[in-house]
């Protein structure tokens, strides 16, 4: 190193300096001969000196670093830090050491190891030359990154461990002390929590577990492997186990479960298939792809009668009746053809229906699943088969295809409609022509989805449903209804009906027979109005005799009484008031003869006078009589009279007399309503007769009032505004034309009196007339 110039030494010198020039020379001769390089810098960070090392590891000169700053000599030792350390050193006292410095490329790119300390007042820097070191690390280090990389991508879990004697020097237990990602995901256990651990506290076992085992390899160093099942987490590992050094050991180990199960599931899978095969109904069987068995299971014989061999020694030929055998090779022949395209399914099987030959010479019907077997390249190699017999279910499907056949000819041949209505939708499921025919809907594709509600008379509705809903499917009961409906025309029919609580498609439904009585219906009505107009008619014939005879004897009191009342009214002599009492005797008497008038054409006491004459002319001639009064009650009239309406004979009075009753009676109904009244007045043929209707839009009447309209006496009037005899003499009279008289009313909707009279004459026809029209 370097020498410093020593000081001149004096007598006068004291001898304390001698120990401290004695301890820089040793320091000098120790950095001369060190190895390392050694630097002195001052507190202005100047170099002081170097030693040989440092000339030698840096290739420099004293002369060309003694005196300079270390910014001279290093450019940028500011940059790394150093140049500040250094000065802290200096002023703290602290020592500072870095590894792994590399110096400027101008001394050779050397990598350092460095120590600064305090030496007096000056920096002392040691420098050793750790690059051959370094250089001989890196492949290591390198290992031992690959090592630990290996160990993180590994599948298989890997621990190293420490064995842990107790004073004796025998191992106690053995603490994890470097775990893989696998070991953490494999067992659950955390790479924090298993660290540092004990194994007898972390693995819950009270006792390490394999603690001789792993000692012996920690020991000897052999490694060894073997498998075992962990019940705490219900697995199978295969463990290998080696020693890295002395006193530890690494485990490797492997989830086996997986592979255990699959072995476990394999051996139990063929003691079942071969409990299967040898047990099973069906017959599991094999081919090559040229058609020839090369397997069938023990089952055969109770299918077929033959043995194994037997049927392995038959063709298909033999096996399958020609037509089944036609149908097997069709079928092979597609799925070859599939095998050449895109929508090929390697796992796709196929159902065919085949019967088959028995060795007793009958046959049975079976069904196939079959399927390729396949190669590891997925080519078609031979294929598989499972055979059922379906012999009885074929049969019963016969059965069921003749007993739906039979019950398809039934459903369609009655002369009632059926229909089948599903419970949940009350809709048509199913239902024959006869039904369709009789709502005149197109076909039966358009009863199909019909609520059959939607066409029942809206009066009936209720009482229908709930018969269907009560009676007939929670109750099961067979009930006999009948009620009114319409058709898709809209034309109102009645319908008789009668259900049963049935299932359809595995849903509840009700089966229903619907038959059209409406010719019935019209049948009954029709003799009830005879019987009505034949008690009528006695009734009225008994109150005739004696309406008859009561006005014979009125007359003759009744004309003296208007006579002499008549002849007191023309006397002078008389005072007022006696004078108005007697008018009012007069016209009081007139009343009472007009009902005995009344009552005498009440019991027809004389014929019509019956001519050829036009009903519409009577009605205009009725009209014109009664139109002004109408038009002043605010009452319009809508007549349409149809031309050409053949004449009858007939008395044109009376006639007319019961058009104006009738009129009077409408209006007299429609007086004093809210709105203006209106009434319709129409004549047409109708077969044999002339019909005229009369219909108002008044207050209706009620049904119990209409059955008794036609009753002599019988009047809604207030008392002294009507005798009640009015439609009585109109019943008469039309009765006494051969014809008849009907009303048809509901309260709130108007009423409707109908007249029809034969036609006795030969046809005259008129010429056309337009409808008139009175408002």
């Amino acid at each position: 190193m370097a020498k410093r110039n020593k000081p001149t030494r004096g007598k006068t010198r004291p001898n304390t300096v001698q120990p401290a020039i004695t301890l820089l020379d040793r320091l000098s001769a120790f950095a001369d001969a060190s190895v390392d390089a050694f630097i002195v810098i001052d507190e202005n960070l100047n170099f002081v000196s170097i030693n040989p090392a440092t000339q030698k590891l840096f290739n420099l000169s004293e002369e060309d670093v003694v005196g300079k700053n270390v910014l001279d000599v290093v450019p940028d030792i500011k940059e790394t830090g150093r140049y500040d350390r250094y000065l802290n050193v200096i002023k703290s006292g602290e020592p500072f050491s870095a590894d792994n410095i590399i110096v400027h490329p101008k001394f050779g790119n050397r990598t350092l190891n460095i120590k600064a300390f305090k030496v007096g007042s000056e920096l002392g820097i040691i420098a050793s030359d750790i690059t051959e070191l370094k250089q001989m690390e890196e492949p290591f280090r390198e290992n031992e990154e690959r090592l630990r990389s290996l160990y993180s991508a590994m599948n298989e879990g890997v621990c190293l461990h420490e064995i842990i004697y107790d004073e004796s020097g025998q191992a106690a237990d053995y603490r994890i002390i470097y775990v893989n990602p696998a070991y953490e995901s494999l067992l659950g256990l955390s790479r924090e929590k298993a660290i540092g651990s004990k194994a007898s506290e972390l693995y819950g076992t009270g006792k390490p577990p394999y603690l001789e085992l792993y000692a012996k390899v920690a020991d000897s160093g052999e490694p060894l492997s073997f498998e075992t099942y962990f019940p705490q987490i219900e697995m199978h590992f295969l463990i290998s186990v080696f020693s890295p050094r002395k006193g530890q050991f690494a485990t490797v180990f492997t989830d086996v479960t997986r592979h255990k199960k699959a072995v476990e599931a394999l051996q139990k899978s063929e003691a079942h298939y071969r409990l299967l095969a040898e047990n099973v109904q069906d017959v599991i069987w094999t081919m090559d792809m040229d058609l020839r068995f090369t397997s069938i299971s023990p089952s055969v014989e109770r299918l077929r009668g033959y043995t194994v061999d037997e049927a392995m020694a038959q063709g298909m030929e033999e096996a399958l009746t020609p037509a089944s055998l036609e149908v097997a090779l069709k079928a092979f022949e597609d799925e070859l053809a599939v095998e050449k395209t895109e929508r090929k399914s390697w796992f796709r099987s196929r159902m065919l229906e085949l019967e088959q030959a028995c060795k007793d010479g009958s046959t049975i019907w079976t069904e196939m699943r079959i399927t390729f077997l396949r190669d590891q390249d997925g080519q078609p190699v031979g294929i598989l088969g499972v055979t059922r017999d379906i012999t009885e279910r074929k049969r019963v499907e016969e059965d069921l295809r003749q007993s739906e056949h039979n019950y398809r000819v039934l459903f369609e041949s009655t002369i009632d409609g059926i229909g089948v209505i599903d419970a949940e939708t009350m809709k048509f499921v199913l239902a024959n022509d006869k039904a369709a025919a009789m709502f005149e809907l197109d076909s039966i594709e358009d009863a199909i989805g019909v609520n059959p509600l939607d066409f029942i008379h809206p009066d009936d509705r209720d009482r229908v449903a709930r018969i269907i809903i009560e009676d007939m499917f929670e109750k099961d009961l067979r009930e006999i209804i009948e009620f009114r409906a319409f058709t898709k025309d809209g034309r109102e029919v009645w319908i008789s009906a009668v259900g049963t609580r049935t299932e359809y498609q595995g849903r509840l439904a009700g089966l229903v027979s619907v038959r059209d009585i409406t010719e019935r219906k019209k049948a009954e009505e029709e003799k009830q109005r005879m019987e009505e107009q034949l008690q009528l008619a006695g009734r009225l014939a008994a109150v005739g005799q004696l309406a008859a005879g009561v006005a014979h004897e009125l007359n003759n009191p009744l004309s003296a009484v208007q006579g002499f009342a008549q002849f007191l009214t023309e006397r002078d002599n008389l005072d007022e008031t006696t004078k108005s009492g007697v008018e009012t005797i007069y016209r009081e008497a007139q009343r009472a003869a007009k009902i005995t008038r009344n009552l005498l054409s009440f019991s027809r006491t004389y014929a019509p006078e019956k001519s050829l004459i036009s009903i519409n002319e009577v009605i205009e001639k009725t009209l014109d009589l009664n139109t002004h009064r109408l038009q002043v009650n605010n009452i319009g009239l809508s007549v349409k009279l149809e031309p050409g309406l053949l004449k009858t004979m007939a008395d044109p009075d009376q006639m007319q007399q019961v058009f104006a009753n009738i009129i009077n009676n409408a209006e007299q109904a429609m007086l004093g309503g809210p709105d203006r009244g209106k009434l319709y007045i129409k004549t047409q043929k109708v077969g044999d007769n002339i019909r005229i209707a009369f219909t108002d839009n008044g207050p209706g009447v009620s049904e119990e009032n209409l059955k008794k309209i036609f009753d002599p006496f019988f009047t809604t009037k207030e008392v002294g505004k009507g005798t009640g005899l009015g439609l009585s003499i109109c019943y008469g009279l039309v009765e006494g034309h051969g014809g008849h008289i009907y009303a048809y009313s509901k309260p709130g909707k108007g009423a409707t009196f109908t007249i029809e009279i034969p036609i006795v004459s030969e046809e005259h026809h008129v010429a056309e007339q337009p409808d008139l029209v009175y408002n």
